[in-house]
């Protein structure tokens, strides 16, 4: 040995390709002197996740002794084998007939020998340095998958080359298969080209819901007993007469059913009618061979028939017979596959059309007009109908489609409890089905007198659900009777619950609207009131204070010191009233949207600068430090100046109030990435946390104790958010309880 194979560790993991679900294990027989290697190999296989079954030999003669007595899928053969080579050993298992796949495993530097182990037969070869888990697992199904590909290329070809005639008329018939999706023209493609082949004549059955063959195409190699060959083809239908037939029997064993003489006992036997007795009679059928048409399932079958003085079915011409059906069932699975697809796509994109129209939020007696309108189209209807549980707990009919005004009238208002499916569908809230008048007239006899002069005979009537509520029920009719297949079932079920969430977006929408205009009314009511209020009661303080003033002044005479004192407590009273006034006034106005702002670019710094004698007194009066921030560099907000300044006093105001003396009320200002900041912080009490959401709702004061009584009324935080927001920015705050509070006014920057 000249190079050892890659050690494996006990724990590596590796994803290797696992041979398929309910494939045999496959087996493999490794080749090599070194017993070491032999192992490597076997357990780098069993690493790399494969299920294979690994037998060992030593050396040329063992190799070929296990390859005399056993059967294997891959041989692992070592290139320097002492007293030969793996070379010779590969040429001398060709020599001997031996064709298992070989993958040669060679020692480093051997990779110049590889052309010759190609040449020789090999599948694959590896040096043994590179030999690791995946790769020989790789390797292995590389090997398998080519040998069996040859064999089966090898095998193809045998069969091509053992008949031309079958092979070009399979290329024909594929030719003619895959030339059309279309069902129906597949179907007669296959019957034109099994005569006069296979049979004078062919038939064509597909199984039908009930799981019984019915005749859809036929040829005849004579055309002019072509119409002989529809007889039958319209005559057969699974009823009792064919339940014994060779077609019926192959349909249901899923194989190939040969009838070498076809008696006139059996034709009679077939046979549900005297035209058609007597067209199996004219075509003479001398011998019959019906072939399943096998594809995912069992599709239906094909029944070639021979008149007499043709010779008998030979095993080759079967097998040519089986080989069409299976290339036809494959063409019949496709087409009827597209067609499906088709119907599917229709469906969807009918689907999607409905929820686009009845997307948009509409009236209920607009939405279920549109939707009687296309369910009756989609579902190729003839009427259609839509009534609605009311608070009565009555079904009122809303809209309609293919009635006319008379025969809707008897079902326009009906009470839950009426002898109808409608009631069972109430209380069930599943979909009801009758496929004929006779079968819904047996389960509603009381519907007859109703039904009377219509003309619908089957019938679907699905609930409309809301969650697990059956808010309504749309009935759809049709003149003559129908199976429900299930992929009709389950596009209607779908339509129904797009217009069940259509109406119930409406009604949502309806009473939405309706709470909103009773919202807005009542805020309205609100608005004006707390203006006229407002007004009212400025002008009276006005007075308060204009004659307070006049007596203060002495224009009524003299006033003592004690009268003074009066005047002054009412003139602040007054003052202090005609503030709260203000503040109510502003607040109806910003809620009714009176307030106008100008948006210009404000020096942040110069407004505050402005702002500070206003608030200076009374901090001073009660103590507290003052912090006007210091900085040269100017800030320009794009705000409203006199609104601005109104919540920078507001926010100033606060905070000298909530703050205790000795305290400190500071303001700063920014310019950050997002906009114009303007901080007002302040030492006093906090806010707790759980109110901190709460402080900007009207009437919501501000102090640590709700409950505590507070000059104000709790509108200036609430006004102060609402302007700055309306400048396009926000009134934010931070606080703790025992710290204090930071209120942030964030503004867009001036371009």
């Amino acid at each position: 040995m000249t190079s050892p194979l890659v050690p494996v560790e006990p724990d590596t993991v590796l994803h290797a390709e696992r041979s398929p679900v309910g494939e045999a294990a496959l087996r493999v027989l490794v080749v090599d002197d070194d017993e070491v290697d032999r192992l490597a190999v076997r357990r780098g296989l069993k690493r790399a996740g494969s299920t294979a079954s690994i037998d060992e030999a030593g050396g040329s003669a063992e190799a070929l002794s296990r390859l005399a007595s056993a059967s294997y899928d891959c041989v692992f053969l070592d290139f320097n084998i002492p007293g030969t080579s793996g070379l010779m050993l590969l040429r001398e298992m060709r020599t001997s007939g031996y064709d298992t796949p070989v993958v040669m495993l060679t020692g480093q530097g051997d990779e110049r020998v590889a052309v010759e182990l190609m040449k020789a037969g090999a599948a694959d070869y590896m040096p043994k340095a590179s030999a690791t888990p995946e790769r020989l697992a790789s390797s292995l199904r590389y090997a398998v998958d080519l040998h069996r590909s040859a064999a089966e290329a090898r095998r193809a070809q045998e069969q091509v080359a053992a008949g031309a005639q079958r092979a070009r008329f399979l290329a024909e018939a594929s030719g003619v298969l895959a030339s059309s999706l279309d069902l129906r023209t597949t179907l007669d493609g296959v019957a034109r080209l099994a005569v006069p082949l296979l049979g004078d004549y062919c038939l064509m059955y597909l199984v039908d819901e009930d799981g019984g063959p019915v005749a859809v195409s036929s040829a005849h190699a004579d055309p002019a007993l072509t119409s002989l060959t529809r007889t039958i083809e319209q005559r057969y239908r699974p009823g009792m007469a064919h339940r014994t037939s060779l077609v019926a029997e192959a349909v249901r064993t899923g194989t190939t059913r040969l009838l070498e003489s076809v008696s006139a006992e059996h034709l009679a036997s077939i046979s549900s009618s005297a035209e058609e007795a007597e067209a199996y009679r004219i075509l003479n059928p001398a011998a019959a061979l019906a072939v399943p048409l096998l594809a995912r399932t069992v599709l239906g079958a094909a029944m070639f028939c021979r008149t007499t003085g043709r010779p008998p079915f030979s095993a080759d011409e079967v097998t040519l017979a089986e080989d069409l059906a299976r290339r036809a069932a494959m063409a019949i699975d496709n087409a009827m596959l597209f067609e499906q697809a088709e119907r599917a796509r229709a469906r969807t994109e009918r689907l999607q059309a409905v929820t686009a129209r009845l997307a948009s939020v509409l009236p209920e007696a607009s939405v279920a007009q549109i939707f009687v309108s296309e369910v009756r189209e989609a579902l190729g209807a003839d009427t259609a109908w839509i009534s609605l549980l009311n608070e009565d707990g009555r079904l009122i009919a809303k809209a309609d489609a293919g009635f006319d005004a008379e025969a809707i009238a008897r079902f326009a208002d009906l009470p839950v409890d009426a002898p109808m499916p409608t009631r069972e569908i109430l209380r069930d809230g599943l979909p009801h089905w009758y496929e004929s008048r006779d079968a819904l007239l047996a389960a509603y006899p009381a519907l007859a007198a109703s039904m009377e002069g219509m003309s619908q005979e089957a019938v679907a009537l699905l609930p409309l659900r809301v969650d697990a509520q059956v808010r309504g029920v749309i009935t759809i009719g049709f003149r003559t009777p129908r199976v429900f297949a299930d992929e009709d079932r389950a596009f209607a079920i779908a339509l129904a619950q797009q217009c069940a969430q259509a109406l119930e977006r409406a009604r949502l929408y309806e009473a939405e609207r309706r709470s909103r205009t009773a919202a807005e009314e009542a805020n309205k009511a609100k608005s004006e009131f707390l203006a006229r209020m407002s007004h009212d009661l400025r002008t009276p303080l006005n007075a308060i204070g204009g004659y307070a003033q006049l007596i203060e002044d002495g224009i009524y005479g003299a006033t003592s010191q004690g009268q003074r004192q009066s005047l002054e407590r009412i003139r602040r009273a007054q003052q202090h009233l005609l503030v709260l006034i203000n503040d109510i006034l502003s607040f109806a106005k910003l809620e009714a949207g009176q307030v106008n702002f100008t948006l210009k670019p404000v020096d942040v710094g110069a407004l505050v600068a402005e702002l500070r004698p206003l608030v200076e007194p009374q901090a001073s009066a009660k103590g507290l430090r003052l912090e006007i921030q210091e900085d040269a560099s100017v800030v320009c907000a794009m705000a409203d100046r006199a609104r601005l300044g109104q919540i920078i006093v507001n926010l100033l105001t606060n905070a000298v109030k909530f703050t205790a003396p000795a305290g400190t009320v500071a303001v700063t200002w920014a310019e950050t990435p997002r906009g114009v900041m303007i901080q007002v912080r302040d030492t006093g009490a906090g806010i707790p946390s759980e109110r901190l959401a709460a402080i900007f709702d009207p009437f919501m004061q501000v102090g640590t104790n709700i409950e505590a009584t507070r000059e104000g009324v709790g509108l200036g935080l609430a006004i102060s958010r609402e302007l700055a927001r309306l400048m396009h920015g926000d009134l934010e705050v931070e606080s703790t309880v025992g710290v204090g509070s930071t209120f942030t006014i964030r503004l867009p920057t001036a371009p």
